[in-house]
């Protein structure tokens, strides 16, 4: 695999998402708060906590929601040769690889924003090597 960066990993991720969304018949509407509700969610408790599923509400694991969402877009991913690059580090990071939990623990440790800028910044140039 070459390297690429997070923001590379990211377009794969929303490509994806949209040949995806475009190849089904209909596409969920998302209620605006069900939306902020899943952001906050997801900022407040990182890829170790729970997660708001959009299209249902529930609250499941964020691991459930990325396999999920990763098995839905898997053809365009396969089409558009990303998969591996894609899964590869979604996988490091869900078994504890780079970035997992560093920036809230980064800044439980001190309490200074520098420190969640430079864990955020380390867990970047890990995902590039």
């Amino acid at each position: 695999m070459s390297k690429r960066s997070s923001s590379s990993l990211l377009a794969s991720l929303v490509r994806a998402c949209a040949m995806t969304a475009r190849a089904t018949d209909s596409v969920p509407v998302v209620a605006e708060d069900t939306l902020r509700a899943a952001y906050w969610k997801a900022a407040h408790e990182g890829i170790d906590g729970a997660a708001i599923d959009p299209l249902n509400g529930r609250t499941v694991p964020v691991e459930d929601l990325l396999t999920r969402l990763i098995d839905r877009i898997r053809p365009a991913l396969d089409q558009l040769d990303d998969l591996a690059f894609v899964t590869d580090p979604v996988a490091a990071l869900l078994a504890g690889g780079a970035g997992r939990g560093g920036p809230l623990n980064a800044f439980r440790t001190r309490g200074r924003l520098s420190d969640v800028v430079g864990e955020l910044a380390e867990a970047t140039l890990h995902t590039c090597r």
